[in-house]
């Protein structure tokens, strides 16, 4: 998703109909509302319990947290990931199971099991033993 370093520009972004990834060093409680709009969170404090992980999580957004490699340019159109600079807007990708971020569209696939979720799906069916 794009690159979002503000609530104003979340709104304004996801309004065009893009992805956005809120770009943020902390997540402030006034933020809960961008993240509802936004397609995942990136942030340079916390951990897996912090707010920003679990407010996440409960709306179903990729979130990275923990980041010490972020920072935030002073005017917020920028900011840096592991030294690399991204305007406002440029696409990143976020995978959330290895904590990586990527410069761009990285096209994700989604494994489903259907095969063990069959079989959990009959033992729930199944009479109690």
């Amino acid at each position: 998703g794009a690159v979002v370093l503000s609530r104003d520009a979340a709104r304004t972004l996801a309004g065009q109909g893009r992805r956005t990834i809120l770009v943020t060093t902390d997540l402030l409680t006034e933020d809960i509302d961008a993240i509802i709009g936004t397609d995942g969170l990136l942030a340079a404090h916390g951990g897996r319990t912090s707010h920003a992980a679990v407010v996440a999580r409960e709306f179903g957004k990729v979130a990275i947290v923990g980041c010490p490699g972020l920072t935030i340019a002073p005017d917020r159109q920028s900011c840096r990931i592991a030294g690399h600079p991204f305007p406002q807007g440029a696409d990143i990708t976020l995978d959330g199971e290895t904590g990586q971020v990527f410069a761009g569209h990285v096209p994700m696939t989604e494994d489903r099991p259907e095969a063990d979720l069959a079989q959990i799906a009959a033992w729930r069916a199944a009479p109690p033993a």
